[in-house]
């Protein structure tokens, strides 16, 4: 369904998609040795890593060139495990610089989608769940760079904080979802 599919389309979704797709693929190249081309020309890429792209990683493809270069990846790997089993001959298994070729692509393509995954946890653990701003943490190394930023480039910069005084009056007096919403 359609629900399933934008829940497929985070990153640990893209992954197992992926992982059940090269399971059938190894299928195709090692077992089904019969009807094998009419089968490749079927084996479509899973749709949720376009789906990441045009979803979650939409705003990022811009200033992240590893996202341009993942896409890269992905479509690599699939037209090439597609044109190994079409180009093999029927009866016969792959050869092994064909094989190493398409699992050395595979590699590349989950390594890069792990990375951007543990990318992606790290910076969501330094943001606020409610705000989306960063927590203290964050704040606290976003002014360490900026301060070696200004001591090697003599740049200056400014930093702006913001106080809501009486705010917990907020709170008890509408409850916690309007202060939420206050916020």
């Amino acid at each position: 369904t359609a629900d399933a599919l934008l829940h497929d389309c985070s990153i640990t979704g893209v992954i197992d998609t992926h992982l059940d797709w090269f399971v059938g693929w190894h299928r195709l190249a090692f077992i089904a040795t019969q009807g094998r081309e009419e089968s490749a020309r079927i084996l479509l890429p899973p749709p949720q890593f376009d789906g990441w792209l045009q979803g979650p990683a939409r705003s990022l493809q811009h200033d992240q060139p590893a996202i341009q270069r993942l896409s890269e990846l992905h479509q690599r790997l699939h037209s090439m495990a597609r044109l190994v089993l079409m180009r093999t001959p029927e009866g016969t298994t792959i050869s092994e610089p064909d094989y190493e070729s398409v699992v050395g692509t595979y590699q590349a393509f989950l390594h890069g989608m792990r990375r951007i995954e543990a990318a992606f946890a790290t910076a969501a653990a330094q943001l606020d769940q409610l705000t989306g701003l960063r927590t203290r943490i964050g704040l606290a190394e976003d002014l360490a760079t900026e301060l070696h930023r200004f001591e090697r480039n003599n740049k200056p910069f400014c930093v702006a904080i913001m106080d809501l005084d009486y705010f917990k009056k907020i709170n008890d007096s509408f409850g916690h979802e309007a202060g939420d919403r206050v916020l």
